[in-house]
């Protein structure tokens, strides 16, 4: 397991440094003049001397290369640069927005959880019933629908019908956990939903075909209780392939914690991303994509090792 974890944290960093230049690179190859928008914000007019001022400063007039060596060796030290429009620090800018996305996320995964759990476990011992196909067109519709549509049509039903309105000065899960479930309880809500219903019918499958093995049917014939059969024996055997689902909900909540954060004016990396995109702030947007892109790859190493946890049968060299 040590070795398996060394190599895997030495894949991470190489795995790191490519997402690092690419990332660069691409951000460099979109077309247009962060200097000219900048300085033709106001006036619509760009002089030729602020110009060559104002590249000098921001050190594009640099080559690309000398760009890269730069902005890489101050990322090693934890400098990811200077937001071009609000001259604060970029680490500063994600380190005021994080805890709402984090919470937001925290919130999402924990009702994916609660949901998804029940209804696999349902929809697998109430095979082919009432139960199970209400269960499965349920699963089906909210993997179907978008995620963005859905939200629209509950705050719209929501507001008309309660007079209640997202509210305007939002609280962190760390800071005031009451409120803030009071706050992301729809947007969390929404978030869950579509993961906890592909990870519900992951997790039938998986049930269905470890109730038909030989030592579901030995636990039986020895008389234990159903319910240890179920929830020991069973559910802790089909949660594997479902653990890798969680990875991948992860992934998709940070991609879609932008949408929840702009349909409910949360200010959370997400709107943060949008703002630093319409403004052309490079520092600003490659930061948070390495951001996010730092936690996929550390909670994929997480997932990874915990397979052994989870089932004992796995055992990595």
């Amino acid at each position: 397991m040590r070795n398996y974890i060394i190599r895997r944290i030495f894949w991470l960093i190489v795995t790191a440094w490519l997402v690092c230049t690419f990332l660069f690179v691409l951000m460099y190859m979109i077309p247009g003049d962060i200097v000219k928008v900048m300085l033709s914000e106001e006036t619509g007019y760009v002089d030729p001397v602020q110009y060559e001022l104002l590249t000098h400063e921001l050190g594009l007039d640099l080559p690309l290369w000398q760009q890269y060596t730069q902005w890489f060796g101050n990322l090693l030290r934890g400098d990811m640069g200077v937001s071009y429009w609000t001259g604060a620090p970029v680490v500063d800018e994600i380190a005021i927005r994080f805890p709402y996305t984090i919470g937001l996320m925290i919130i999402g995964l924990v009702f994916s959880i609660i949901i998804a759990i029940p209804v696999g476990v349902i929809s697998a011992l109430k095979q082919d019933t009432f139960w199970d196909y209400g269960l499965r067109a349920w699963a089906v519709s909210f993997l179907a629908a978008p995620s963005f549509w859905v939200g629209i049509l509950l705050i719209s039903f929501v507001v008309t019908t309660f007079r209640w309105f997202p509210p305007f000065d939002y609280v962190t899960l760390f800071t005031a956990p009451g409120i803030a479930l009071q706050q992301y309880w729809m947007p969390g809500i929404l978030m869950g939903v579509r993961g906890a219903a592909s990870k519900a019918r992951m997790l039938r499958s998986t049930m269905l075909e470890v109730i038909r093995s030989d030592y579901i049917r030995t636990a039986r014939a020895k008389g234990l209780p159903e319910r240890r059969i179920v929830f020991v024996h069973t559910l802790r055997n089909a949660m594997l392939p479902v653990i890798t689902l969680f990875g991948l909900e992860a992934a998709y909540m940070l991609g879609g914690v932008v949408i929840m954060e702009t349909l409910f004016g949360i200010p959370g990396l997400g709107s943060l991303l949008i703002d630093a995109v319409n403004a052309r702030d490079i520092p600003l947007v490659m930061g948070i994509v390495l951001v996010k892109a730092f936690i996929m790859l550390g909670l994929n190493l997480m997932i990874d090792i915990s397979y052994a946890w989870i089932d004992p049968r796995v055992r990595y060299n």
